[in-house]
């Protein structure tokens, strides 16, 4: 039952979070994605913050979180992007590929 709470609770986010970076028009590019130190995943916290406001999370929401959520939610945001006709991101696709071997976009 903890995995099924989780889980639902995980899209619930992600789709909070990508509807509010796209109504609020952000570029996925904004986010800087990088593997920090340790492969890490990092982004920029300035746009984060913002979107996280925007969709009435807490600011620092994705500051906490464990890195795999992180990482579904900013693909998810990336995968919308996309759909709509944002430009590709290599690095990006390279990250998600690394993630799930079967992206294929």
């Amino acid at each position: 039952m903890e995995d099924w709470v989780e889980g639902v609770v995980d899209a619930y986010t992600k789709s909070l979070f990508v509807s509010a970076a796209i109504d609020a028009g952000m570029n996925f590019s904004d986010l800087q994605v990088s593997r920090g130190p340790e492969d890490s995943l990092e982004v920029n916290t300035l746009p984060t913050r913002r979107i996280c406001e925007h969709a009435g999370l807490p600011s620092e929401f994705f500051e906490i979180m464990p890195e795999d959520a992180l990482a579904s939610v900013v693909f998810g945001f990336y995968a919308e992007w996309k759909r709509r006709g944002g430009e590709p991101a290599h690095g990006a696709e390279a990250l998600i590929r690394e993630v799930d071997p079967a992206f294929n976009q």
